[in-house]
Parts: structure tokens; sequence; C-alpha cells
């Protein structure tokens, strides 16, 4: 239940055309981790001993950058620039409909990718 609340307050709430495909076998879980608010759209359940449950990312990306922002990582060695790409790539991996996510062989032509690969060559060369 903690990690549906991690991945709901980073990614944001889950497609109400994803849960509503949850039905068989994965209405168990569908019912375990969500239920539907007063607005008929379907919500993370609060855990027992809370009144209100976790608040849903408005803005992945930004949820995602706020994580690596709060690393202590040192910038002369990654450049902010590298972290926004390297957010864009995890962001279109994480995506919850398999249909819009980054597929392996476009991750591998990615720029976070494909700016690793010259920057080991050129060391690799030197």
């Amino acid at each position: 239940f903690d990690q549906m609340q991690k991945i709901v307050k980073i990614l944001g709430m889950v497609p109400d055309e994803i849960v509503d495909r949850m039905t068989g076998e994965r209405e168990e879980h569908r019912d375990q981790f969500f239920e539907r608010g007063l607005d008929g759209r379907w919500r993370l359940k609060p855990r027992d001993n809370e009144t209100q449950g976790v608040v849903p990312s408005t803005n992945p990306i930004a949820s995602l950058r706020g994580i690596f922002n709060d690393r202590n990582l040192a910038p002369e060695d990654n450049p902010p620039a590298n972290y926004d790409i390297f957010v864009d790539l995890i962001y279109k991996m994480l995506l919850y409909n398999p249909n819009e996510r980054i597929t392996p062989a476009q991750a591998l032509e990615h720029p976070f990718i494909v700016a690793g690969e010259r920057a080991t060559a050129t060391v690799a060369a030197a």
C-alpha cells in the first residue's frame, strides 16, 4: 500500500481508464487500493488510520525533479541540464499507459543515453 501511495504522490493518480480495466482477478487489487470519489472518479484509498489519502501529484516531472534535487549531487559533475534530460527519460519510462511509455529502442536513442555513450567513448579514446 505504501508503494502505491508513493507512486501516486510522484506520478499523479492512475488514470480512470486504467483502473476501470482492473476486472476479474485484478478487481481484488483494485478494491484494495482504490475507491470511487463523490465525483465518480477513482482515487487512492486512505490508510485505515488516515481520514484523507495521499495528494496525487499534478506535475509528475516537477515531482521527479524534486527527488533528485533533494540529493547531495555534485553540480560540477552533473550540470542541471543533465538532470532535466535524465528526469525526462525516467518520466517517459514510468508513464502509466504502456502505449504512451517509451520503448526500449526509443530509450536507447534518448539524449540522456546518447550523451552518456559519447562521454564514455571520449574517455575511452583518451
